[in-house]
């Protein structure tokens, strides 16, 4: 009985880090990062990949942005012609 007990507790504990894997909503520049934020509201982080002056034309993923995109459980862009940059780098991760 108390084996038991303690599988299941065991089990919920690290249930949360099993399913929290992709979390969050990635957005690639900061006017849609506006309008996903006000749709969304406060029920759920909305993160910016390409930040402030940065040109989305010319954009180069960093190690750092890699992870950001494979920890995301949704990714908005505008278009592969505005962010040219990501087109071939956002379906090789796929």
């Amino acid at each position: 009985m108390y084996k038991n007990v303690f599988i299941v507790i065991f089990s919920l504990l690290f249930a949360n880090q099993v399913f929290a894997k992709n979390t969050g909503i990635l957005v690639s520049i900061k006017p849609l990062h506006s309008l996903v934020s006000a749709v969304v509201g406060k029920t759920d982080k909305v993160s910016l990949l390409i930040k402030g002056s940065m040109s989305p034309h010319s954009f180069a993923l960093k190690p750092s942005d890699t992870k950001l995109l494979n920890n995301s459980a949704v990714f908005f862009y505008i278009d592969d012609q505005l962010e040219s940059a990501l087109k071939k780098n956002c379906w090789r991760l796929a």
